[in-house]
């Protein structure tokens, strides 16, 4: 993995102590990095290397088909740290983020699931800024039918949504005085790989065919706002 830091400072007076980079890698590898190393608070952009499906720290590698059938359709699986459902990633359509914080930071707070919202809040009003009305989920986890399998079947706190349709997902890790939160969006919203990768066995028949008429309306990507995702995220980090 090659690190390739931007070179510049975070502009606005709430992000502007923010240290920035951008770097390349399986996903595999790049969920390896260690909260606790490296400069903080940071905003870091990660590339993947190629279309992967990233499992929940506590889900069962089952909930897909089996690796070696997948790996023949150039499908990587990786597992992070985090919890939550299922997320695709790939060049070009996915765009992930990692903002990592220490303890001493004004943004902490012991409340794991408040800890979101100032994340969430920035993209409100990035997308603001940018003709989209959006909102940052407060309050408990909502579960539209599959949440703890596909991370965008579910709306936890801090998530954003557009017309209730998720556009941010967010989960979260902490270690040694540090919290890592990872944060994936999408230029357009591609469901069918993903649910294509499940497995009938594990998920059932009908679980799926109801999560292919439904997936439709789980998420929404920046091309369908009429906005560019990595304008966005500039904007959100700027």
């Amino acid at each position: 993995m090659d690190a390739v830091p931007t070179g510049r400072s975070v502009g606005h007076s709430l992000m502007s102590r923010f240290h920035q980079k951008r770097i390349h890698g399986s996903a595999s590898d790049l969920h390896l990095r260690d909260p606790a190393a490296g400069v903080v608070p940071s905003v870091v952009r990660l590339d993947v290397a190629g279309p992967t499906i990233v499992l929940g720290s506590t889900q069962a590698d089952e909930v897909l088909l089996p690796a070696d059938d997948l790996a023949a359709s150039d499908i990587e699986v990786a597992r992070r740290r985090s919890g939550g459902g299922l997320v695709w990633l790939a060049p070009g359509v996915s765009h992930w983020i990692d903002v990592t914080i220490g303890d001493d930071d004004k943004h902490w707070t012991d409340d794991v699931g408040a800890a979101f919202v100032w994340l969430g809040d920035l993209f409100v009003d990035a997308l603001l800024e940018s003709g989209v009305a959006a909102t940052a989920h407060r309050g408990r986890f909502v579960d539209k039918g599959a949440g703890s399998l596909l991370c965008f079947a579910g709306l936890g706190s801090g998530e954003v949504t557009v017309e209730g349709r998720k556009l941010v997902g967010m989960s979260q890790r902490r270690v040694r005085g540090r919290a890592r939160f990872q944060i994936v969006m999408y230029e357009t919203w591609q469901p069918a790989p993903l649910l294509g990768a499940l497995s009938p066995d594990h998920v059932g028949e009908a679980v799926i065919e109801r999560l292919v008429q439904d997936a439709h309306g789980f998420g929404i990507g920046c091309s369908e706002l009429g906005i560019a995702a990595d304008q966005l995220i500039e904007r959100v980090f700027r």
